[in-house]
């Protein structure tokens, strides 16, 4: 939090109460809730808070409870009427005509009642507590309910009872003999004192250090701490209304009675003073007031007979009218006054404002000036003087006037333009017409002794008057969009900051703290306190800076923003009188002092007024206050929507952020929105925190902790299943990975193997095809040169003849064939014997030509054979095949596998 924020907020919250408070007979708002709105009795007999800020009512139909606008009545067992309350411990014990018992939340929050005793020795009227011990007192007597032993006893009094109170850390109370006394430890009823000047006993009541009673109707007696006594007599006024009730409203002798038929009554008992009235004529739902009280704010809640009222009295923005839309106001030691759209109101040393009839119809503004007020009006202006209003002039409906100041000139600003005039202490006389039109506004320049003008849409104007005062002279001014006229000087706008007129130019303002103005919209200024204040209106926002301390300045807009719609566009007034800022509304006018004390003697809390739990088919509502300190939800629950709630007065501007802890990374930006609302929530531990500024103060926090169950498959159990599982995936994935890596290493393996044997294969092969071609050209020429030795008789011819023959029929060449041709094809051969196992060594030969794709002609080369035979061994051959005619004996063999 800045200095500048910490500075302001002791300003406004220390506990300060001062007999100016109402100097002037301020409008307190009053909100009236009929039984309509609450849905409960109309009777409310009792009130009280918690201090979670809520309020509950003893109604005829039971407790009902209020927070932050929400109603809820809750009956007793018996559905018994409660006729007093007590909020102790946040337990709101009750008593009614025939029970007696307290209200506690469950764990959703929601207040249920318990029973404690019957009643029948008359009603309960008043509850206290002390000692571990509830007191009830009836007409009769006094019930006494120990909470260690859980047993209630009954003192009864002849005469019967008027009232205890819990004062002086005694149960005091007053007998219908007019004894005050006490209840000691044994619960006797300990006499102090009797009051023998009086007859009869109203009502009586406890302050912070005096008891009240009052008396005869007409008396008011306090009694101090040191038993002194004082009595005040009280005005007719109050008497003839009859009290029912009181409270305390400050130590410095301010009372409020509650009536039987003039409903709220604010009184001054040292000083004899009735300070103000609520009842029906200003807002009360109706005037028999049956109990009241005092919140921490300083404003009143009152049960009614019929309904119930609130009572804001500590407002930051006060109102002192509200009869009709202000356009000015004049404030003297002894009167004021207030221009209207009805027309003149007056109120005399303060009090409550009349209506001059005289005065009736739009007034615009109301200017004192050289010793004469003047009051301009939609018939003229009026002139008010030693209490007497009277004409002045009635040519036209004037807007405002202006004079050159030690003169008798004046200009008017009129629904016929601007005019030139002079008045002789009786009259305003026209001079001339200026002819400008658009009703603009005027304002006297005392450095320059001259008047500026500026309609909306025109030129700005300066008038300045001739030396023999009987004439104007006009300078026309181009790039200003208004003017201000302050108390010291004018200050001109050109749309994006302020100037002043020095030598014939506009000159930049650089100077606190006119130079905190900056870019477009606006169309009010004033300042005030010696410069400390600056309040001014743009672009439709009202906003007042103040000077804390070393030049920084502190911005009011956030509590100036509730006024914001009510001013009046074209025409806002505000000025500062004693240092407060007067405000002229729609309605009527609004004070506002920046550095008013406030009877908050702390900054209050936000709370989490609900929670719903919403699950796919149904939602839980948890109240606020919360049982416990933590909100257990089940594991249904799917999404949660959270309410806020601050205890404020209705003019108060209040700023929420939150985080839900365990979901969101950051706080939310700040905003008046009072709901949230999260989706698709899993389970798990959550807390969820809560920041409200209020009127742009001091930043106060409110937590709630939320556990939402876990599924069943988020379980600690489940957990650890899913990760023995994941763990087991893992390793069969290992597993796995493993044998498919072997398995690949082992296929590329392969396939490195596939491709060395396919080209050795082929390098193979390609050798027995050229053995092959050698083989067959070598049997070729050898039967050739066989072929040719034959026809050459001789005993040598013979001879190589016969070795030609033995080489063409050596096995070995065949048999050097088969080896290699059995090398490359082991798995055919091994294949074609398993199949055909009586298959002869000449049969595999013949079988390894033809898979060579060998010709007859090349195989019968080979074998050193004929053709004829080739054919005779390939049929025998396909015999034992055992193919069958139509299968060809080459195609088997190439396509066998």
């Amino acid at each position: 939090m800045t200095t500048i924020n910490k500075l302001l907020w002791a300003c406004l919250t220390i506990l300060i109460v001062t007999t100016t408070v109402f100097s002037f007979p301020f409008l307190p708002k009053v909100t009236s809730y009929s039984k309509l709105d609450y849905k409960a009795g109309r009777q409310n007999w009792a009130i009280g808070y918690d201090s979670y800020g809520s309020v509950y009512f003893g109604n005829n139909e039971g407790l009902l409870h209020h927070i932050y606008n929400s109603w809820e009545v809750i009956p007793t067992s018996k559905n018994d009427n409660v006729k007093s309350l007590l909020v102790y411990n946040d337990t709101i014990w009750t008593g009614g005509s025939i029970q007696l018992g307290y209200f506690a939340a469950n764990g959703f929050g929601n207040i249920e009642y318990n029973h404690v005793a019957n009643i029948v020795k008359g009603q309960v009227w008043k509850i206290e507590t002390r000692d571990n011990k509830i007191y009830a007192q009836t007409e009769a007597g006094v019930y006494i309910y120990n909470k260690t032993i859980k047993e209630t006893s009954f003192i009864e009094f002849p005469k019967g009872l008027y009232n205890i109170i819990d004062f002086d850390n005694k149960i005091i109370g007053i007998d219908r003999l007019n004894r005050i006394g006490f209840f000691n430890e044994n619960d006797s009823f300990v006499i102090k004192d009797t009051l023998n000047s009086i007859t009869d006993i109203h009502t009586s009541f406890k302050g912070a250090n005096h008891y009240y009673i009052i008396a005869d109707k007409s008396k008011l007696i306090t009694l101090d701490r040191q038993q002194k006594k004082s009595e005040y007599n009280l005005p007719k006024e109050i008497t003839d209304a009859t009290i029912f009730k009181g409270i305390e409203y400050s130590q410095e002798g301010q009372v409020v009675f509650g009536t039987i038929s003039k409903g709220l009554i604010f009184y001054d008992y040292k000083r004899g003073l009735i300070l103000n009235q609520v009842n029906t004529s200003n807002g009360l739902i109706d005037n028999t007031t049956l109990c009241l009280k005092s919140d921490e704010i300083g404003n009143i809640w009152t049960g009614l007979d019929y309904g119930i009222g609130y009572v804001e009295n500590q407002q930051i923005v006060k109102s002192i009218f509200n009869g009709g839309a202000t356009y000015d106001f004049l404030v003297k030691d002894n009167f004021t006054l207030l221009a209207t759209n009805k027309g003149v109101f007056k109120s005399d040393n303060r009090n409550k404002f009349q209506f001059i009839p005289k005065l009736s119809g739009q007034t615009w503004s109301i200017e004192e000036i050289n010793n004469h007020l003047f009051i301009n009006h939609n018939n003229g202006i009026f002139s008010y003087e030693n209490g007497v209003f009277k004409e002045v002039y009635t040519a036209a409906g004037v807007l405002r006037i202006v004079n050159f100041k030690g003169t008798n000139k004046y200009i008017l600003s009129t629904y016929i333009g601007l005019l030139f005039a002079e008045f002789d202490g009786v009259e305003f006389k026209e001079i001339g017409n200026l002819y400008y039109w658009g009703n603009p506004k005027i304002g006297y320049d005392a450095k320059e002794k001259a008047i500026w003008a500026k309609s909306k849409e025109g030129s700005l104007k300066k008038y300045t008057l001739t030396a023999n005062e009987k004439a104007i002279e006009t300078e026309d001014y181009q790039g200003q969009d208004d003017f201000f006229t302050l108390k010291n000087k004018v200050v001109f706008y050109n749309g994006n900051y302020l100037s002043e007129y020095i030598d014939g130019s506009f000159i930049q303002i650089n100077t606190p703290p006119l130079n905190k103005i900056s870019g477009g919209g606006l169309t009010r200024l004033v300042v005030g306190n010696h410069d400390q204040y600056l309040a001014f209106i743009q672009n439709g926002k009202l906003d007042l800076l103040m000077n804390i301390h070393d030049g920084n300045y502190y911005s009011f807009n956030k509590v100036l923003s509730a006024i914001d719609t009510n001013l009046l566009e074209g025409d806002e007034c505000f000025k500062f009188i004693d240092n407060s800022l007067w405000i002229a509304t729609d309605r009527g006018v609004e004070i506002f002092n920046p550095q008013a004390k406030s009877k908050r003697v702390k900054t209050p809390k936000p709370f989490i007024t609900n929670v719903k739990a919403i699950t796919s088919d149904t939602t839980i509502n948890y109240m606020y206050p919360f049982k416990n300190t933590k909100l257990v939800l089940n594991a249904e629950v799917n999404d949660l929507n959270f309410n806020f709630g601050i205890l404020k007065s209705s003019r108060d501007f209040v700023e929420f952020s939150y985080k839900l802890e365990g979901y969101d990374t950051d706080w939310s930006s700040w905003s008046v929105n009072e709901v949230k609302e999260y989706t698709q929530i899993k389970g798990g531990n959550y807390k969820m925190r809560l920041r409200s500024r209020l009127n742009g103060g001091v930043v106060a926090e409110y937590s709630l902790l939320l556990s939402i169950e876990l599924e069943w498959f988020e379980t600690k159990w489940m957990i650890i299943l899913y990760l023995f599982v994941i763990l087991f995936l893992v390793f069969l994935f290992y597993l796995f990975y493993k044998y498919s890596t072997a398995k690949k290493l082992k296929k590329l393996q392969l396939e490195q193997q596939l491709i060395l044997d396919e080209e050795k294969i082929s390098f193979k092969n390609e050798q027995l095809l050229k053995y092959t071609e050698l083989l067959t050209q070598k049997n070729q020429l050898l039967r050739e040169l066989k072929d040719d030795l034959i026809g050459v008789k001789h005993r040598v011819t013979d001879l190589w003849i016969k070795k030609i023959d033995k080489e063409m029929n050596t096995e070995k060449k065949s048999l050097i064939f088969h080896e290699l041709f059995k090398d490359l094809h082991k798995d055919f051969i091994s294949k074609m014997e398993a199949k055909h196992p009586t298959l002869t060594q000449n049969d595999i030969r013949l079988i390894s030509l033809i898979k060579f794709n060998l010709g007859n002609h090349e195989i019968a080369n080979l074998m050193n054979i004929t053709q004829k035979s080739v054919i005779v061994n390939r049929y025998r051959l396909k015999k034992k095949l055992e193919l069958s005619n139509d299968m060809d004996l080459d195609h088997y063999i190439k396509e066998f596998e």
